[in-house]
């Protein structure tokens, strides 16, 4: 059960999905059968994920609302399947290589502080394909998408780093 939805079950295999769409209807009638009404239902990592099969909206839920609300415990079985399936659209291209990358698991970290680069530099790495990852602090997402790099891939984690330039393939 996710915030006011379910998730994607096209990400594993086509010929998985239409079974893999059922087990979490299952799973979701399970978890509203089982746990308290009070209980605290949580969004993904953002809204507009394209974790979640369909968008939800709003900032905090239960159990208790999710019955009310959420298609896996508002429509039959069949009915979710098939809303589910027809609305799910396509994933960003990368969904393709994260499958081998978890299963792979993590790479060393390298902690070392990035090397600094002059622009000239620094535009001829963008230009060969790497993006610019901004962790500096600033004072709106509204400030951050008006002055920012059409190449930088502004985010909300803590300014532990300067920054860095990472390609596609990671």
């Amino acid at each position: 059960m996710i915030f006011g939805a379910t998730g994607r079950t096209d990400l594993v295999s086509p010929q998985d999905t239409d079974g893999l769409t059922r087990a979490q209807y299952h799973s979701v009638q399970r978890l509203a059968r089982e746990l308290p009404a009070g209980a605290e239902v949580f969004p993904t990592h953002g809204f507009g994920s394209f974790c979640s099969a369909t968008p939800a909206g709003g900032d905090s839920s239960t159990v208790g609302e999710q019955v009310r609300v959420n298609p896996a415990l508002t429509l039959a079985e069949q009915e979710y399947v098939d809303t589910l399936l027809a609305a799910l659209d396509a994933y960003p291209a990368y969904y393709a290589h994260m499958g081998p990358i978890n299963r792979g698991g993590p790479t060393p970290v390298d902690l070392s502080l990035p090397v600094p680069v002059d622009p000239p530099e620094l535009r001829q790495r963008v230009e060969a394909g790497e993006l610019v990852v901004d962790l500096r602090e600033r004072p709106s997402q509204r400030d951050i998408w008006r002055v920012r790099s059409p190449s930088s891939c502004p985010t909300t984690l803590p300014p532990i780093w300067g920054g860095s330039t990472i390609t596609a393939a990671r």
